[in-house]
């Protein structure tokens, strides 16, 4: 890192002068750079050949961009859904990006209604900023438990349209030096 002072300011930090710097030292992501690989189905199915399992195991694709993106924890619900959390605007609150998902992040339900298994249904359960970059999702029953610091959020679907009717705070207060190192999933059992 450097900073670029302003000496016609006392030593003073120039936002502006800074800006520029980082910017020509670090450009931006770009859709080019972003993932050597590509992305979308066709180059998530390439990535995962080159994926090695041990014998009598095998790996298949269930979902990848641009129906999911960036997922930071899962759970598997009582009929076989996949819960996600996405953490599409992680630490945007300080990079030159800013928010790449102006709504927030999402909580997704991914399920294969075809039994070939791909999923080929996407149900956002949840979408806001409250939930940005959450860390933890456990799905108990009509219960979606979200730690996302410094909250660990219940959401409740009590008609079960896959929608949530109740949110509530169950506790918060949890520090750490970033929001990532204060709590992460919970887990049944």
């Amino acid at each position: 890192w450097f900073v670029a002072w302003d000496a016609e300011k006392s030593g003073s930090l120039n936002e502006d002068k800074l800006r520029a710097g980082l910017n020509a030292a670090f450009p931006p992501p770009s859709s080019a750079r972003e993932n050597p690989a590509g992305a979308g189905p066709a180059a998530a199915r390439e990535q995962t050949k080159k994926l090695k399992v041990s014998e009598g195991l095998e790996i298949s694709l269930f979902a990848s961009e641009p129906m999911v993106c960036n997922p930071t924890d899962m759970d598997i619900d009582a009929r076989g859904r996949i819960w996600l959390t996405e953490g599409v605007n992680y630490r945007s609150s300080f990079q030159r990006w800013g928010r790449l998902r102006p709504d927030g992040d999402r909580i997704l339900i991914l399920e294969d209604t075809d039994g070939d298994g791909v999923a080929d249904k996407e149900t956002t359960f949840y979408q806001g900023h409250d939930i940005n970059a959450a860390l933890g999702i456990c799905v108990l029953g009509n219960k979606v438990i979200v730690s996302c610091s410094p909250n660990i959020l219940v959401f409740t679907d009590e008609n079960g349209d896959d929608k949530p009717d109740k949110k509530e705070v169950l506790f918060t207060g949890i520090k750490g030096v970033d929001h990532d190192h204060g709590v992460h999933a919970f887990v049944f059992g």
